[in-house]
C-alpha cells in the first residue's frame, strides 16, 4: 500500500477539488458559477468602455498606426510585394494594428471605430487573465484577479484609448502565458508553438515586448529549473524558436534589411532616472495618473452639466463620494498587504506562482528604468499588467482559504476604489472636457479645413498633424514645418492654410512665439482666418494665412 505524505494529499485534494464542479443549485456549479462571474467581469469591462470612448477627442498617437492605413509611406519599411506591405510604422512599432483595424477604418474613421476594438481586445485580456490564474492557482484565485484587473483605471483608459498602444501586447502577453502553462502541465506541443507564435506576434506589434518576455524567462528559469530543463530537447527548442520567428518575422525582416535597426535605435541605457520612474510606477497603481493629461482638470469657460441619466449617475457618485483628481485606488496598500505576507505564502503551495509574478515583473520593470526614454510614461509602465493583478488574486486567495468572506471584502474593496477612481475621470471629462492633446475641437477643424479647400496646410505644433489627415482619410496632408528656420517651399505657398494651438494651448511650449519671429525675419505676417473652439467654449486652435509685412489681406 503507498503511503502519501501530508502535502501530496492536500495538493491531491486541491486539484480534485479544482476539476470536479461542486453542486450548488438549481443545476449550477462552483465552477459554473465562477466562469460567469468571469464572463460578467469581461461584459463590464466592455460596457464602461461604451461609456467612455465617445468623450475625448482624437489623440495624435492613438492615431499614428491609422496613417499607414491611408498612407504607405507612412512606414519605416514596406516590404517590396505587389503594391507594397507596410510592415514597420517606426523601429520598434510594426504595422498589425493596422492590418486589423485597416477594413473599419475605410469604412468610417470614428470614435467607435478607432475605440472599441481596443476594448474588445481589453474585455478578452480579462477573460483570458481568469483562465491563465486559474490554471496557475485556483478559480478563487482568478475571480480576484479579473475583478481587479476589469476596474483598473490605468488599464482600462490606456487600454479603450490605446495610444501606446498596448491593447494588443496585453493579449500577445496572457495567451502566450496562458498556451506556455498548457504546455507545461500538458506536454502538448502544439501549445509551445503557439505560444511561441504568439509572443513573436507580440514583439512586430512593438519590439518593447522583449522587456516583459524576458522577464518570463528569467522567472521561468529561476522558480522552475527542473520543469524547464525537463522540457530543454532539441524538437521542443526548436518549435518555440520557429514559432517565434514565424510571429515576429516582420521585425526579423526589418532588422536584415535594415541591420538591426531597431536595437540600434532604442537601446540607449541610463542609470539615474531610477526614482522618477518608480514613482510614476506608483501613481500608475494609484490609477489618477492621467487626470490633467486626458482629462482637463481647470474648469471650462462652459463647464457641461448632465445630459442623460447616465451622466447624472457619475455627478451624483462624484458628489457621495467627494472624490477628486487625487483620488487614489487601493492596489497599492494591497500590494503592501500582500508582500507583508510573502514569508508566510512562501510555505503554501502559491509560493512558486507568486515568485513567478514577482520575478517577472520586476526583471520588465528594471529594463524600463535603465532604457532612456522608456519606462517614464504610463503607456510604459501599463506593459506590466495584468501581473499585479495576478498577484493580488493569488495571495489573497492564499492566505484567506478559510475565510471566503474575507477574501470577498478584500477584492471588492479594492475594485469598490477602482470604480470611484474611474468615475471621477468620466465626471471630469463630462464637465470639463479634453486636454488639448485630447481635444474635441479636432473634427471641428478638420471641417473647417476641408471647406476651406486651401491649396496646402502647414502644421507647425505636435499633435494636430495626424489627425487631420486620418480624419479626412488623406483628403488633407498636412505640410510639416518648425520654427526658427522656415523653408523656402513651405514660405513660397502663400495661399496656404496655416494651423497651430492657441497660446496657453501649444504642445511645444513657446512655438507660436517662434513662428511668428520666424515669419517676419521673412517678410511675412500672419492674416488670422479662424479660432477653432472647443465643445466647453476654449479656443484651441487658430488658422491663418500669410501676408507680407505691410501688406493687405
Amino acid at each position: 500500500m503507498r503511503v502519501m505524505s501530508p502535502r501530496r494529499l492536500l495538493n491531491k485534494s486541491v486539484n480534485e477539488h479544482r476539476l470536479k464542479p461542486v453542486p450548488l443549485f438549481m443545476g449550477f456549479s462552483l465552477c459554473g458559477l465562477f466562469r460567469l462571474l468571469a464572463w460578467w467581469l469581461g461584459l463590464c469591462f466592455f460596457c464602461l468602455g461604451l461609456i467612455f470612448f465617445r468623450y475625448p477627442g482624437f489623440q495624435n498617437d492613438e492615431l499614428l498606426f491609422a496613417a499607414t492605413v491611408f498612407r504607405r509611406s507612412a512606414s519605416v519599411y514596406i516590404l517590396p510585394i505587389g503594391r507594397g506591405l507596410p510592415l514597420m510604422a517606426l523601429s520598434y512599432l510594426g504595422t498589425l494594428k493596422s492590418w486589423l483595424w485597416g477594413p473599419l477604418l475605410r469604412y468610417s474613421v470614428s470614435e467607435a471605430t478607432v475605440r472599441l476594438p481596443a476594448v474588445l481586445l481589453g474585455a478578452l485580456t480579462v477573460l483570458l487573465t481568469y483562465r491563465l490564474v486559474e490554471r496557475m492557482h485556483s478559480r478563487r484565485a482568478a475571480v480576484v484577479a479579473t475583478c481587479i484587473l476589469a476596474t483598473d483605471a490605468s488599464f482600462f483608459l490606456t487600454t479603450c484609448f490605446d495610444w501606446g498602444p498596448v491593447a494588443l501586447q496585453h493579449v500577445f502577453l496572457v495567451t502566450g502565458m496562458l498556451l506556455s502553462v498548457h504546455f507545461a502541465q500538458t506536454g502538448g506541443r502544439s501549445f509551445l508553438f503557439f505560444g511561441f507564435l504568439v509572443f513573436g506576434l507580440g514583439l512586430w506589434d512593438k519590439a518593447l515586448f522583449l522587456w516583459i518576455l524576458s522577464g518570463l524567462a528569467v522567472a521561468a528559469v529561476v522558480i522552475y529549473p527542473r520543469e524547464v530543463f525537463a522540457r530543454l530537447s532539441v524538437r521542443n527548442v526548436a518549435l518555440s524558436l520557429l514559432g517565434l520567428v514565424v510571429g515576429a518575422s516582420p521585425l526579423v525582416i526589418y532588422n536584415v534589411a535594415h541591420p538591426l535597426e531597431t536595437f540600434r535605435s532604442n537601446s540607449h541605457f541610463v542609470f539615474n532616472e531610477f526614482a522618477g520612474k518608480w514613482w510614476l510606477l506608483r501613481v500608475t497603481f494609484f490609477g489618477n495618473a492621467l487626470q490633467g493629461f486626458i482629462t482637463n482638470v481647470v474648469s471650462p469657460p462652459k463647464p457641461h452639466g448632465p445630459g442623460n441619466l447616465l451622466e447624472a449617475v457619475s455627478f451624483r457618485l462624484h458628489e457621495l463620494t467627494r472624490a477628486g483628481p487625487l483620488t487614489v485606488s487601493l492596489e497599492e496598500p494591497a500590494l503592501l498587504a500582500a508582500v507583508l505576507l510573502l514569508p508566510y505564502l512562501l510555505f503554501t503551495k502559491a509560493r512558486r506562482s507568486l515568485l513567478f509574478v514577482l520575478i517577472a515583473f520586476f526583471v520588465a520593470w528594471l529594463q524600463m528604468a535603465i532604457t532612456q526614454g522608456a519606462g517614464g510614461t504610463v503607456h510604459h509602465t501599463i506593459l506590466l499588467w495584468p501581473l499585479p493583478a495576478m498577484f493580488l488574486g493569488i495571495a489573497f486567495a492564499q492566505t484567506s482559504m478559510r475565510a471566503t468572506w474575507l477574501l470577498v471584502v478584500v477584492a471588492l474593496a479594492i475594485a469598490g476604489s477602482n470604480l470611484i477612481v474611474l468615475n471621477e475621470y468620466l465626471y471630469t471629462l463630462i464637465r470639463n472636457g479634453g486636454t488639448s492633446a485630447w481635444t474635441d475641437a479636432v473634427r471641428p477643424l478638420a471641417r473647417y479645413v476641408v471647406e476651406s479647400r486651401p491649396r496646402q496646410v502647414v502644421v507647425y505644433d505636435w499633435g494636430i498633424s495626424i489627425p487631420l489627415e486620418v480624419i479626412t482619410k488623406e483628403r488633407i496632408l498636412p505640410l510639416w514645418t518648425d520654427a526658427p528656420v522656415l523653408s523656402p517651399t513651405v514660405l513660397k505657398e502663400t495661399e496656404a492654410l496655416w494651423v497651430g494651438h492657441t497660446e496657453g494651448n501649444e504642445q511645444f511650449a513657446g512655438v507660436n512665439a517662434r513662428i511668428e519671429a520666424s515669419l517676419r525675419a521673412a517678410g511675412f505676417e500672419k492674416a488670422p482666418a479662424a479660432v477653432i473652439a472647443d465643445g466647453f467654449g476654449r479656443p484651441m486652435f487658430q488658422v491663418f494665412r500669410l501676408r507680407k509685412v505691410g501688406g493687405w489681406d
